[in-house]
């Protein structure tokens, strides 16, 4: 999709969105502490990378979970693109998620901050 700038085309951005492989244990241990940032009690960020993907991870409780499965899965958003600034992209990002999850009818929806700073 276009990223703008006040009227302006800043450049593209890649977005997706995906049930996470990672756990929402796998956050708060110690290897997964060194790569993730807490940003809210049930939302993860991983410090950017040079001008690689953006990512944000947060806990989905869905309706209808069978007993044994737990209700709150990982839905991770991910934002790519060279060309828009780390400071757009950080707020493509939080935008992108906070409209899926506003989209998407689930038990209790996590609370995404519309600032998401590269080190939450």
């Amino acid at each position: 999709m276009d990223a703008f700038e006040g009227d302006e085309i800043s450049g593209t951005v890649d977005a997706t969105v995906k049930w996470s492989a990672l756990s929402l244990g796998m956050m708060d241990s110690p290897e997964g502490s060194r790569t993730w940032r807490k940003a809210k009690p049930t939302v993860y960020v991983e410090p950017e990378a040079a001008p690689g993907p953006m990512r944000l991870i947060a806990a989905c409780a869905v309706p209808g979970t069978i007993e044994f499965q737990p209700s709150d899965m990982p839905l991770q958003f991910d934002v790519s693109g060279a060309s828009p600034g780390t400071e757009l992209r950080w707020a493509l990002l939080s935008t992108f998620a906070r409209s899926i999850v506003k989209e998407m009818d689930y038990m209790k929806p996590p609370f995404i901050p519309s600032a998401l700073p590269a080190t939450a």
